[in-house]
């Protein structure tokens, strides 16, 4: 196996960390985010790149540079909103088979509080 491929397979992240980084949007990271707005790239450009500069990527930020191999692999398109992305993923994690439920929950006064119960 090419080494680059064990290498991008070990940039895991949990859904856990994921939440956390959400949880930042809008305030401590990227105080211009809009849910409704911010596209994948957005984020990408103002919050993961500016996070992670010295450290590679933003999954070895919080995994404090130890790999952690991934379980599943997400795809993603740069121009999509990122609210919808993190929806998807969660609503993967919780066995839904769509995600606009989740997604409206987040965007809802509380609803990231509610959502991390159910993770």
């Amino acid at each position: 196996t090419h080494p680059k491929v064990v290498e991008l397979a070990h940039r895991g992240i949990s859904v856990q960390d994921l939440l956390n980084f959400y949880k930042k949007l809008g305030s401590e990271v990227f105080p211009h985010y809009d849910p409704e707005v911010s596209t994948t790239h957005d984020v990408v450009r103002h919050a993961i790149i500016p996070l992670s500069r010295d450290w590679g990527s933003y999954a070895m930020l919080v995994s404090g540079d130890k790999p952690r191999l991934a379980s599943k692999m997400v795809t993603h398109n740069w121009g999509n909103r990122f609210a919808h992305l993190l929806a998807a993923i969660f609503a993967d994690a919780l066995g839904h088979r769509t995600y606009s439920d989740l997604l409206e929950m987040m965007v809802q006064p509380g609803g990231i509080e509610r959502l991390e119960q159910k993770l």
